[in-house]
């Protein structure tokens, strides 16, 4: 999986399977994180 941007805010990740896990990151530290299509 990778990230857009990893610094602050919300990102989605993107894995071979087409799934989209989201998550928050504050400085650049995963603080929420989903998994399932956004």
């Amino acid at each position: 999986m990778y990230a857009e941007d990893c610094e602050n805010g919300e990102v989605v990740f993107r894995d071979s399977y087409g799934n989209e896990p989201k998550g928050t990151f504050i400085n650049g530290k995963l603080e929420e994180f989903c998994r399932g299509k956004v």
